[in-house]
């Protein structure tokens, strides 16, 4: 809930408590009534709902929602572009589409980390992902980026261009049949260092596709490694402590695949939503 003059809050019970409960709470139940609010309320904003959280079984749908539509017609409210815009300020969802606009920042629309060099400026290295900066900071340069209309995208401060490369443990690289090798531990697709020549763009290991949910508002959205199924991710280690990889990209549960867009000409930004 976000009503800054409100008097009504929601306190989530602890899991202590449902476990004591005489019935189970059905997880289904939980994602119907957060989708059927979303497709009342949010507009064509419902699709990041769709993609950050969970998705109903195969069998389930969301029911008739018709009446609600109706009550919110019959009421005159307002639009959830007109809720960002007016009441909730505070949060980042940029209108700007980051294609061809110059430099700017990726941040995780979780507002954990901005996708960041970390100091690193070789080739082949691993880029990585640290918490944002404020923007003119003489610390964001490292996490600068442009996303251009050939698809590359460019990290100014090293040269290079953003790629993908497989990582596989030392055991998965010996001979096939040797004691040291080891299919129990599977290889992850990092982001890391590329040139930019042609030859590089000729391999399509280098140019990304940018994925908008929400067509007025294209700063948010994925970015997708062309003629791939795979999505550019954060990944969590611990407290503070970020990465990025490639993995496939997901139409639930992407909420670490939801990147939202902040230009250089924009200035520094609010929370996400």
């Amino acid at each position: 809930m976000h009503e800054p003059c409100s008097h009504v809050g929601h306190i989530w019970r602890s899991h202590r408590y449902w476990s004591n409960q005489v019935y189970k709470v059905n997880g289904d139940d939980l994602t119907r009534n957060r989708l059927r609010v979303a497709e009342v309320w949010m507009d064509d904003y419902k699709k990041l709902v769709h993609l950050a959280g969970p998705s109903l079984a195969r069998a389930s749908d969301i029911g008739d929602v018709a009446a609600r539509k109706d009550l919110r017609a019959r009421l005159g409210c307002k639009t959830f572009d007109w809720y960002l815009d007016n009441v909730a300020t505070e949060i980042h969802a940029p209108q700007v589409d980051p294609v061809g606009t110059g430099p700017g920042t990726l941040r995780s629309i979780n507002n954990a980390a901005c996708v960041d060099t970390k100091q690193r400026d070789m080739l082949g290295q691993v880029v990585g992902a640290f918490p944002c900066h404020d923007y003119g900071s003489d610390a964001q340069i490292t996490q600068e980026i442009t996303i251009g209309e050939d698809g590359l995208v460019r990290i100014p401060i090293t040269g290079f261009c953003l790629g993908s490369n497989k990582d596989c443990p030392a055991s998965r690289n010996e001979q096939p049949g040797s004691e040291a090798e080891d299919e129990s531990t599977p290889c992850e697709d990092k982001a890391v260092l590329t040139g930019c020549n042609e030859r590089a763009v000729a391999s399509d290991q280098i140019r990304w596709r940018w994925l908008s949910p929400v067509a007025h508002r294209p700063g948010i959205g994925r970015l997708q490694l062309l003629d791939t199924n795979r999505c550019l991710e954060l990944v969590n280690h611990n407290f503070m402590t970020f990465g990025i990889r490639l993995a496939e990209c997901r139409s639930s549960f992407a909420e670490d695949q939801l990147w939202v867009w902040s230009s250089a000409s924009e200035g520094a930004t609010g929370e996400e939503l």
